[in-house]
């Protein structure tokens, strides 16, 4: 487990799977560029507001918050 800030100052619990893909994203990373179970993964995150989702070129990504 690790706690995250979020840039509303939100202390977030998030577990080792979650931190590695936080680790390897970019700052803008495409859901076309991640396999399924990391998709999965993000759309998670998303709820839980650890990253934002977004249009980049009419395709869906992903933005750290």
């Amino acid at each position: 487990m690790r706690i995250l800030t979020l840039s509303n100052g939100l202390d977030i619990m998030c577990g080792l799977d979650e931190s590695h893909l936080l680790e390897r994203l970019d700052e803008i990373t495409l859901n076309s560029e991640l396999e399924e179970r990391d998709q999965h993964l993000a759309q998670q995150m998303v709820v839980r507001g650890i990253l934002n989702r977004t249009r980049k070129d009419g395709s869906l990504a992903y933005v750290k918050n």
